[in-house]
């Protein structure tokens, strides 16, 4: 009997990633190589970056991995006109050679997410799970509970009324199918079993 392979998310491993996009925003990739200190990442013995490639090391005597940088030309929206000066760096994998924006560290090496074998909490729910997940992500934004059946929460000080009753009618567009049929109950009561995540992308 084949045995079953135990599911890696990504959720689990964002501690020991290397987002491109955050050295950019801090000038780490310039012409002149940059050591960056291990508080930063605490799981690496010593990170260099520069314009054209970022070297790792895990421990102090283990060898420098290598890692290419590739620039690709974007656009960038300015009123109605399209500004093409924009140059975005992405990671090339060392393994399938493929562009990412992060890449995720094992015992001795780092890899995009593919190659890793990571996958999203998201792609293992159901759809009922999905939202579920969605509208408690709602409510830790506004400061509640992760439990639907608590009362929503108010509106948090400072937020705008229009983002809030946005928000709220997102959340209770999620939570109307989980409050109706035979599961209403599991569901008003279900706390979350899984990675859930403050940081809202959209909203």
């Amino acid at each position: 009997m084949r045995k079953k392979c135990k599911i890696r998310f990504v959720e689990d491993f964002l501690s020991r990633s290397i987002d491109v996009r955050e050295l950019h925003y801090a000038r780490l990739l310039g012409e002149h190589p940059v050591s960056i200190p291990s508080p930063h990442h605490p799981w690496l013995s010593s990170l260099e970056t520069d314009r054209i490639s970022v070297r790792i090391r895990f421990t102090p005597d283990s060898e420098w991995v290598y890692v290419p940088l590739r620039w690709i030309r974007s656009a960038l929206r300015q009123g109605r006109q399209m500004n093409w000066d924009r140059w975005r760096p992405y990671f090339v994998c060392p393994f399938c050679r493929r562009r990412a924006e992060k890449l995720y560290a094992g015992k001795d090496f780092v890899a995009c997410r593919k190659c890793g074998g990571l996958r999203y909490v998201s792609q293992t729910l159901g759809s009922n799970a999905k939202r579920h997940r969605q509208a408690l992500k709602i409510r830790l934004r506004l400061g509640g509970k992760p439990v639907i059946a608590d009362p929503f929460p108010k509106c948090p000080e400072g937020m705008q009324k229009r983002v809030y009753a946005r928000m709220k009618a997102r959340a209770e567009q999620y939570e109307l199918p989980l409050r109706v049929g035979r599961y209403r109950k599991y569901w008003a009561w279900r706390r979350p079993g899984y990675p859930v995540l403050i940081k809202i992308p959209r909203i």
